[in-house]
């Protein structure tokens, strides 16, 4: 009933916390057993109880951020701003649902582009036959993301609002000249996924605007793949991401895109890269390879060296060329 520290450190001894370590299991029974400040750096007060907004059309979704001003923040699956909320680092009361929002359902072919909705799941993206005919990178990388659980919630719209350099689904996208299209009560937008993004975390979406949808032009016999590497194989950060999308003629390359992730402050088009591999051959590859290392812009963090990243941003190049020239 009255643990000090070092009982609750002895008695927690041989449970083993992969993920968050031990800091959060001993704030939790600093809160439990009602002794804020004895066992460390103590639990965020629980939120005030929110005003719960679920709109179900995208004009009600819109209202909702006008009459809200910049005090709510739309949310569909939530599995990266949940945590920051669980971690009292976000009002859950600023956060409003937009995941039964028509308008942001579904993934759609028309005559010559692929339109998949923002609240898409990466469960569905990874299942669609639609999306690994049109934009095969997209579906392997939404396949790696997280475990089950954060592949049935998170959606492509929430990874793309989120702004990280590392996300996993853009450079699949940029690969494929995808296009986002973002909606306002008074104007609609689209704009190239390559001018989305302005900086780490940081998009052109602007407060009274929501992604509604992305849209992929079709292009037929494309190949592509999406490698990435991580401290383990699932359920991790990507410390470097290369997706490549190609179209032969002949047996040659005659269409090429080549994007990173986690390797500058947003994710990038490797041009030069893409150049050399449209000439084909053992040595346009070695080209390309060295190419693009010097196209990166990696820094050194936690999870990785800007020196590994680098020479991993030209293993990762040649990898996916392969497998491309070999399916």
């Amino acid at each position: 009933p009255d643990p000090t520290e070092e009982e609750v450190r002895y008695w927690l001894a041989g449970n083993l916390c992969r993920c968050t370590g031990y800091t959060k299991i001993f704030d939790a029974v600093q809160a439990a057993v009602g002794l804020p400040g004895r066992l460390g750096a103590g639990v965020a007060p629980p939120p005030a109880t929110p005003h719960y907004f679920r709109p179900r059309s995208l004009e009600e979704a819109l209202e909702v951020l006008i009459q809200r001003g910049g005090e709510v923040r739309p949310v569909a699956g939530g599995t990266d701003l949940l945590v920051k909320a669980k971690d009292g680092l976000l009002d859950r009361g600023a956060l409003f649902d937009v995941s039964l929002v028509p308008e942001l359902q579904g993934i759609e072919e028309g005559n010559a582009s692929l339109r998949i909705g923002a609240a898409s799941t990466h469960a569905q993206l990874a299942a669609s036959p639609l999306v690994a005919r049109y934009v095969p990178a997209l579906a392997q990388a939404c396949a790696l993301i997280g475990g089950p659980q954060i592949r049935n919630q998170g959606t492509l719209g929430g990874n793309l609002a989120n702004g990280s350099p590392a996300a996993d689904t853009v450079p699949p996208l940029y690969v494929a000249d995808a296009v986002v299209e973002l909606v306002s009560v008074s104007a609609r937008r689209e704009v190239p996924i390559a001018e989305f993004f302005t900086g780490p975390r940081q998009t052109v979406l602007t407060g009274d605007e929501l992604i509604v949808a992305v849209r992929v032009p079709k292009r037929p016999g494309v190949r592509a793949a999406f490698l990435r590497l991580g401290q383990r194989q699932a359920q991790a950060i990507s410390k470097v991401s290369v997706a490549v999308a190609m179209t032969f003629h002949d047996g040659r390359p005659d269409w090429v895109r080549v994007a990173l992730g986690a390797v500058a402050p947003t994710v990038i088009r490797a041009r030069e890269a893409e150049k050399a591999l449209l000439t084909g051959g053992a040595e346009a590859l070695r080209l390309a390879r060295d190419l693009v290392q010097a196209e990166v812009r990696p820094i050194s963090d936690l999870r990785s060296t800007s020196a590994y990243r680098r020479a991993m941003a030209g293993v990762l190049l040649e990898r996916a060329v392969r497998k491309l020239a070999e399916s």
